[in-house]
């Protein structure tokens, strides 16, 4: 088994410690507000549709930003916590978690 990250993989990697670079904590508090989900879940949910390796990979980079597991807590819910619905739930369920 292979367990080399694809080319899409390896960019999601390497963009994460740059995204908090140049931005004050008033621009993130009001971005934070504004954006959607980074999550596995579909776009069509809400989500950016990532898969999960990909969501995984996310964590991981904030943790080696020097945020560790704190970090990552902030995060986590925000990427899997709805995946049990998209997998187990009623369609109005997962309409009604793209408006949360």
């Amino acid at each position: 088994m292979d367990f080399a990250l694809t080319e899409r993989q390896d960019a999601i990697r390497a963009a994460i410690p740059g995204l908090r670079s140049g931005f004050d904590d008033a621009y993130r508090t009001v971005r934070d507000r504004q954006a959607g989900s980074a999550s596995v879940s579909p776009e069509a949910y809400g989500g950016s549709g990532l898969d999960l390796t990909e969501g995984a990979i996310t964590p991981g980079a904030i943790a080696e930003s020097g945020a560790g597991m704190s970090g990552t807590s902030a995060v986590q819910m925000n990427i899997f916590g709805l995946n049990p619905v998209i997998v187990f739930g009623a369609e109005e369920q997962k309409r009604r978690s793209a408006r949360s």
